[in-house]
């Protein structure tokens, strides 16, 4: 089984358990399985006040199952067929406009891998708005042209892996991946100060 099929998978599964938990604090929400708009970065449409719909990606960390990382990884750039891309954050052809950003994924112990939906116990839900995401960062000094810059850098580089931007901030890129993507690393705590934090819990396999 190829990765991108298995990360469909493991999105799939996610996406039932999260469906579970978003009805149970009354969330108005249809989930979207059209790939053309999951590219876009429309994972679920979410119905806010004065019958307003808002368009939510949903960005989970697959890769950490069982671990409670402190950091998030928002993506600059990657490359296809040798190509830089733009990464998700500065894509302007996304139409995304509220992340929810998915944390410490947690599974029934022993398990390590996930088949169904019944094997996550926990997983905590940073809902942050697109746009304020971007101001802020750019109050930070890490607007498109700085972050821009310092992925040019970062791919430019022969040795040096990560640069520093400033504390709770800095770029990496990941060259044992085949996409060498380049991301930007912020502290979930920053995420939290921006958004809204849910924390859903499966118990004996009940909601709660």
């Amino acid at each position: 089984m190829s990765l991108f099929k298995k990360d469909l998978e493991q999105e799939e599964i996610l996406g039932r358990f999260l469906s579970e938990h978003y009805q149970k604090i009354k969330l108005k929400f249809q989930r979207i399985h059209q790939m053309d708009l999951q590219l876009l970065g429309v994972d679920l449409l979410l119905e806010g006040k004065n019958n307003l719909t808002y368009k939510v990606d949903e960005k989970a960390q697959l890769h950490y199952l069982n671990k409670d990382l402190p950091t998030f990884a928002l993506e600059m750039s990657y490359l296809k067929a040798g190509e830089m891309k733009q990464g998700w954050l500065f894509d302007t052809n996304k139409v995304t406009e509220i992340y929810f950003f998915i944390f410490s994924i947690h599974l029934f112990n022993p398990l390590e891998t996930m088949n169904h939906e019944n094997d996550i116990q926990s997983c905590e839900v940073v809902l942050v708005n697109r746009i304020r995401l971007l101001n802020e960062l750019s109050k930070k000094g890490l607007d498109f042209q700085e972050c821009t810059r310092i992925n040019d850098l970062l791919r430019a580089e022969k040795v040096k892996t990560r640069i520093v931007f400033a504390e709770g901030f800095n770029f990496q890129i990941s060259n044992q991946i085949e996409e060498k993507p380049v991301n930007l690393i912020v502290r979930k705590k920053f995420l939290e100060s921006i958004g809204k934090k849910y924390v859903f819990k499966r118990i004996n396999l009940q909601l709660v």
